[in-house]
C-alpha cells in the first residue's frame, strides 16, 4: 500500500528525532572527552608536548620536560619550547638533576643507549665513567640532593646496577656500581633511591623496615626529612630524622598505583600524590609527624589539589586516563598561582603532558 506524501513525511521526521535522541542520549553517557569538555564548558587545547612523557624537572628557575624531545618553559611561564639536544642523538629518554647540574639521557635511532649529559649555557658536556653499554642493556636516571644516579637493566639477566656520579654538577660517574644484581630500578627522591624490593641510602644501604617487595616509587618531603614509598595498594612513611617507619597506610584508590609519585606543598595542602593505572590519588599528610592521615580522590574535599567544583570536569578528563606520571610544582609557576600539577597521560588519542592551574586554569587540559 502506497504511504500518502504527508505520512510519509511524518514517518520521516519521527525517525529523525529517535536518531537525534539516541545520539544526544549517548554523547551524555560517554567518557570521550570530546563530548565530556563540551558538557564542562572546557575546551582542549592543541597539545605542546605529546607522547610519553619520560621527566619532568626545574632546574635554574626553568622546568624542562622530556617525550623524545626535551623542552623548557622560561620561569615556569608562557609556552614550552623545544631545546636543541647533542649533536648525534635522536632522543631525549630521560632528565636528571642535582642542585648544581642538568643531565639528559640520549638514546640513538633505534633508541639504544647514546649518552649521559649535562646541559650547561645552551652546551651540552659528555658524562663519563659508566661501563660499556651494549645492546640488550637498558639505562634509566634519577635525580639526586648532591649526585644523579644512573641506572643499567640487563635483559638477559633481568638484573640492575646503579651508578652515582662523583659529586653535585659532576662529569664522571664513579666506576664502582652502589648497588649491583638488584631488582627493576624504580625511581630516586633526594640522596634515596629504590628498587621494586627496597629502598637505599646514597651509598647502597638498604633501609630496614620500608616495603621489601612491589614498590612502584618514592618521594622527598621538600624539608628532606620524610621519605614515602608506595606499592599497588599501600603507602609507606619514613621519618628520616628518627629512622622510623609508621605502618603501612592503605590508600584504598579504585585503581592500583602506576609510579609516579609526587608532594605538593602548599598554603594547607600537603598531599602526596600518586599516579594510579587509571587517574591519581591523594594521600593527606600530617604537617607535623609526616604521617599518612586520610585519603580521597581529586575534588572530593576543600583541600583537594582540584577545587570541588572542578571534580566532575577531573573525572571526565585525567580520571579517565592512567597517570603514569604525576609533578607538583609550587615555583616556578605562572604569576597568580600557588602551584601548578602536572600529569603525564598515557592514552591512544591523548596522551602527553596535562596541566591543572591552582587558580588561572582550574580545570585539567593539555599542556
Amino acid at each position: 500500500m502506497k504511504l500518502k506524501p504527508y505520512r510519509l513525511y511524518r514517518m520521516l521526521f519521527s525517525i529523525s528525532v529517535l536518531i537525534f535522541s539516541a545520539v544526544i542520549c549517548f554523547s551524555g553517557c560517554t567518557n570521550d572527552p570530546i563530548f565530556a569538555t563540551i558538557e564542562n564548558e572546557v575546551e582542549l587545547k592543541d597539545p605542546s608536548i605529546t607522547g610519553n612523557i619520560y621527566a619532568l624537572v626545574e632546574y635554574n628557575g626553568d622546568l624542562y620536560a622530556a617525550d623524545g624531545y626535551l623542552y623548557r618553559r622560561n620561569a615556569g611561564a608562557g609556552s614550552w619550547k623545544k631545546v636543541k639536544m647533542p649533536s648525534g642523538v635522536t632522543r631525549c629518554a630521560g632528565l636528571a638533576v642535582d642542585g648544581a647540574g642538568l643531565y639528559g639521557l640520549f638514546q640513538n635511532e633505534d633508541w639504544s643507549f647514546h649518552s649521559v649529559q649535562k646541559y650547561s649555557a645552551g652546551t651540552w658536556d659528555m658524562v663519563t665513567g659508566l661501563p660499556s653499554i651494549s645492546s640488550g642493556i637498558d639505562v634509566a636516571l634519577g635525580s639526586g640532593g648532591t649526585v644523579i644516579f644512573a641506572a643499567t637493566y640487563n635483559q638477559t639477566s633481568r638484573k640492575t646496577s646503579v651508578y652515582k656520579t662523583t659529586g653535585a654538577g659532576a662529569l664522571t660517574f664513579d666506576s664502582t656500581e652502589v648497588i649491583t644484581n638488584a631488582p627493576i630500578w624504580k625511581g630516586s627522591a633526594g640522596d634515596y633511591f629504590a628498587t621494586s624490593n627496597g629502598i637505599y641510602d646514597i651509598t647502597g644501604n638498604v633501609i630496614v623496615g620500608g616495603p621489601t617487595s612491589g614498590i612502584r616509587g618514592i618521594a622527598l618531603d621538600e624539608g628532606g626529612n620524610h621519605l614515602y614509598a608506595v606499592t599497588s595498594g599501600n603507602a609507606y612513611h619514613y621519618n628520616i630524622v628518627t629512622d622510623t617507619w609508621d605502618s603501612p597506610y592503605n590508600f584504598n584508590a579504585d585503581y592500583s598505583a602506576g609510579g609516579g609519585l609526587s608532594i605538593l606543598k602548599a598554603g594547607t595542602k600537603n598531599i602526596l600524590l600518586i599516579a594510579l593505572t587509571r587517574g591519581y590519588w591523594e594521600v593527606h599528610l600530617d604537617d607535623t609527624t609526616g604521617a599518612c592521615v586520610s585519603r580521597n580522590a581529586p575534588g572530593a574535599n576543600s583541600n583537594s589539589s582540584v577545587k570541588t567544583g572542578s571534580e566532575a570536569q577531573y573525572d571526565s578528563s585525567v580520571g579517565n586516563y592512567m597517570v603514569n606520571r604525576i609533578y607538583a610544582v609550587t615555583s616556578p609557576v605562572p604569576a597568580g598561582n600557588n602551584y601548578i600539577v602536572y600529569a603525564g597521560i598515557s592514552h591512544r588519542k591523548y596522551n602527553g603532558l596535562w596541566a591543572y592551574y591552582s587558580d588561572t586554569q582550574t580545570e585539567w587540559n593539555r599542556e
